[in-house]
Protein backbone atom coordinates (compact mmCIF):
# COMPACT_ATOMS: atom_id res chain seq x y z
CA UNK A 1 0.00 0.00 0.00
CA UNK A 2 1.03 3.62 -1.05
CA UNK A 3 -0.95 6.45 -0.44
CA UNK A 4 -1.55 9.15 -2.81
CA UNK A 5 -2.93 12.34 -3.38
CA UNK A 6 -6.66 11.07 -4.07
CA UNK A 7 -6.71 13.48 -7.50
CA UNK A 8 -3.75 11.73 -8.77
CA UNK A 9 -5.15 8.07 -9.12
CA UNK A 10 -6.03 7.85 -12.39
CA UNK A 11 -2.76 9.32 -13.23
CA UNK A 12 -0.54 6.41 -10.96
CA UNK A 13 -3.32 3.71 -12.46
CA UNK A 14 -2.19 4.66 -16.19
CA UNK A 15 1.38 5.20 -15.23
CA UNK A 16 1.80 1.40 -13.95
CA UNK A 17 -0.77 -0.09 -16.15
CA UNK A 18 1.73 -1.59 -18.87
CA UNK A 19 4.13 -2.66 -16.53
CA UNK A 20 2.97 -5.80 -15.77
CA UNK A 21 6.75 -7.78 -15.09
CA UNK A 22 6.35 -5.28 -12.27
CA UNK A 23 3.13 -5.07 -10.90
CA UNK A 24 1.34 -3.41 -13.01
CA UNK A 25 -1.88 -0.80 -11.89
CA UNK A 26 -3.08 -0.78 -8.56
CA UNK A 27 -5.89 -3.56 -7.41
CA UNK A 28 -8.03 -1.72 -5.49
CA UNK A 29 -7.86 1.53 -3.99
CA UNK A 30 -9.84 3.57 -0.78
CA UNK A 31 -11.92 2.56 1.85
CA UNK A 32 -14.11 0.00 -0.21
CA UNK A 33 -10.67 -1.60 -1.70
CA UNK A 34 -8.92 -2.45 1.28
CA UNK A 35 -12.08 -4.07 2.32
CA UNK A 36 -12.53 -5.91 -0.99
CA UNK A 37 -9.31 -7.45 -0.04
CA UNK A 38 -9.71 -8.22 3.06
CA UNK A 39 -8.26 -5.31 5.06
CA UNK A 40 -9.39 -4.44 8.32
CA UNK A 41 -6.88 -1.82 9.38
CA UNK A 42 -8.60 1.28 7.51
CA UNK A 43 -6.18 3.92 8.93
CA UNK A 44 -3.03 2.44 8.03
CA UNK A 45 -1.75 1.98 11.81
CA UNK A 46 -1.18 -1.45 11.95
CA UNK A 47 -0.28 -3.31 9.09
CA UNK A 48 -0.51 -7.23 8.28
CA UNK A 49 3.02 -6.61 7.03
CA UNK A 50 5.86 -4.59 6.80
CA UNK A 51 5.54 -0.41 8.57
CA UNK A 52 2.86 1.58 8.83
CA UNK A 53 2.24 4.14 6.30
CA UNK A 54 0.84 7.61 7.26
CA UNK A 55 -2.07 8.34 4.98
CA UNK A 56 -2.88 12.14 5.37
CA UNK A 57 -5.83 14.13 4.42
CA UNK A 58 -6.45 14.26 0.86
CA UNK A 59 -4.85 10.80 0.23
CA UNK A 60 -6.11 7.67 -0.52
CA UNK A 61 -4.73 4.00 -0.13
CA UNK A 62 -3.96 2.25 -3.04
CA UNK A 63 -3.08 -1.60 -3.37
CA UNK A 64 -0.64 -3.43 -5.39
CA UNK A 65 -0.63 -7.42 -6.13
CA UNK A 66 3.06 -8.16 -4.74
CA UNK A 67 5.30 -9.25 -6.77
Amino acid sequence: MRPYPQESLELVRSITRPYLLAHGEPIAWGEEGARSLGIEDLDGTRPDYGEASEIREGEIAVYWVSS
